[in-house]
């Protein structure tokens, strides 16, 4: 675990908890190659390692727990970290075919050679450990002080991930969990209960984690003051920052991508008198009392009780279902209702509802 100039770096949180935010605002900065493909290890280690119910692993899993199963099965791990990564690398026949994608030859500002190159130094490693000089290499070929992955729901990886190297590094972003469930509800259609779980779970996950490396950082406090939060990142990271860069990025670096607000200016409002992403601070307030009862109850139970958050999971979604049947039911009265109008005629209808009334 030799000591490098370069940084390897995982940006991780929950689906609509702010790594695409946080991810988008550090690649923006000097020094900084921040993507879904730059630490192959973590495209598919999920899929070698051991799950639960309420999200991806149920305990801190140890580095020698994790190289005990990769290292038995690295050629199909590394087989499975190459196809995954030329996925996203490389774009399908249907968008070749848009003009969008017809001349395109980089992926996230790097030549498609380049990552070729990386694919063909993953294949030739023979351990876990050995992706690390993969990596540093990588980094040095981006020419990037920092080479960050963005990923969600890996929070009980990072110990083993840290355990590695020095030079390895965990950007865990945390998000209120009722205005996470509001956001999950409106864009994954995810309801209360299991939105509220991942974010017990998340909270658990990081409860045993200890490591200088391990960098806890606010939804809210990116909202607030983005060039606070990434001089606090860089500053642990152990790199300069240079200028702070508020500029917005995409895969070919043009513009910002992201799905969490409908404000066009996005990173551009920093000199502006509201801050960027506030109006997606607070609302957890849109839920009713019965939920947010329910939310604290999970928040506050313990974790044996699985039976328990399982009743609560289908109890939910029964509620759910139950509100859109009424719903329709409603509905269907209401057109059922205008026929019997429509049949018995406006006129005798009026009539009748004024005599009531007189």
């Amino acid at each position: 675990m030799g000591i490098s100039v370069e940084k390897i770096a995982i940006i991780n949180g929950l689906a609509r908890g702010g790594t695409n935010l946080a991810a988008n605002l550090l690649a923006a900065q000097s020094g900084w190659h921040v993507s879904d493909a730059a630490v192959a290890e973590i495209s598919c280690i999920d899929q070698f390692l051991p799950k639960d119910f309420k999200n991806r692993y149920p305990k801190k899993i140890e580095k020698n727990d994790v190289d005990n199963i990769v290292n038995v099965d690295i050629e199909r791990f590394k087989t499975r970290c190459i196809s995954t990564l030329v996925q996203n690398i490389c774009p399908s026949y249907q968008s070749i075919k848009s003009n969008y994608h017809i001349n395109m030859q980089s992926y996230f500002g790097i030549s498609v050679e380049k990552w070729g190159q990386y694919l063909v130094e993953i294949s030739q490693v023979k351990k876990l450990d050995g992706l690390d000089g993969v990596y540093r290499h990588f980094a040095k070929i981006v020419g990037c002080d920092v080479l960050a992955h963005r990923t969600t729901a890996m929070t009980s990886y990072a110990h083993s991930f840290l355990s590695r190297s020095s030079n390895h590094y965990w950007i865990e972003i945390i998000r209120d969990p009722f205005d996470r469930a509001v956001s999950s509800r409106k864009g994954h259609a995810q309801c209360l209960t299991q939105s509220i779980l991942q974010s017990k779970w998340q909270l658990e996950q990081i409860g045993r984690i200890e490591h200088n490396n391990f960098i806890l950082i606010k939804y809210e406090d990116i909202c607030k003051d983005p060039e606070q939060v990434v001089q606090t990142i860089c500053n642990r990271v152990g790199v300069s920052l240079k200028e702070f860069n508020p500029s917005p990025l995409t895969p070919d670096m043009s513009c910002f991508y992201g799905n969490s607000s409908d404000n066009p200016d996005i990173f551009n409002q920093v000199k502006k008198d509201t801050a960027i992403y506030m109006d997606s601070i607070g609302g957890g307030g849109k839920l009713t009392a019965r939920e947010r009862k329910l939310g604290e109850a999970i928040l506050k139970g313990r974790a044996f009780l699985g039976g328990y958050y399982t009743l609560l999971l289908i109890a939910d979604i029964t509620f759910q279902v139950g509100l859109v049947l009424e719903r329709g039911a409603v509905a269907l009265l209401s057109i059922n209702y205008l026929s019997v109008v429509r049949e018995a005629g406006w006129r005798k209808v009026l009539i009748r509802c004024m005599r009531r009334f007189t």
